[in-house]
């Protein structure tokens, strides 16, 4: 019978799925058909709902060849997607009036490409953009006072995700100058 399902074991099942393993999971031991005569009915279709959408990833990687990873299937090949997960995150509060001060400071044009929504879209985009905090929130130790002049900048979503890409996020001079690079 399978264990009754705990938080330890729901996170364990979860960090070999995100880690793109879920051949490794008790659940996938259980499905495969060496043992699926050791298991009830019951239990294997429990097995199969716990991986959800990866039992079906499974069955098509066995069909298909010895290879469990999803970077060396063949070209043509349909994956797998939509599984639910369990994700847990630190987010942190943002006040909408410090964005609201900064839009109104700076307008809503990216200051790092000059991207205007609404001059692309019309009405659709009237207001649009992404506000970047010039220091991290997550480097803070909790609550801080933030100047929406001083700390704040508005971007828009690709610069904003462009500024990410390295941690600490690169600064919106550096960024500026990567696009006048390329």
């Amino acid at each position: 019978m399978l264990l009754p399902r705990n938080e330890q074991q729901r996170k364990g099942l979860d960090a070999l799925l995100e880690a793109g393993h879920p051949e490794l999971t008790v659940e996938a031991i259980i499905l495969q058909d060496r043992f699926k005569p050791l298991f009830s009915a019951t239990e294997l279709h429990t097995a199969a709902e716990r991986l959800g959408a990866y039992s079906k990833k499974l069955n098509l990687i066995k069909t298909k060849g010895p290879s469990p990873f999803p970077d060396e299937l063949p070209p043509g090949q349909q994956y797998a997607e939509g599984a639910k997960k369990y994700v847990r995150v630190n987010a942190y509060e943002r006040d909408s009036k410090a964005r609201k001060a900064c839009i109104a400071h700076y307008g809503a044009v990216c200051v790092v490409c000059s991207f205007s929504f609404e001059k692309t879209y019309g009405q659709l985009g009237k207001g649009f953009i992404h506000v970047h905090h010039l220091k991290p929130l997550a480097l803070t130790d909790g609550e801080y006072e933030v100047d929406p002049i001083a700390d704040l900048r508005p971007v828009c979503p690709n610069c904003h995700a462009m500024l990410h890409q390295e941690n600490p996020p690169m600064s919106i001079e550096e960024l500026k100058a990567a696009l006048n690079a390329g």
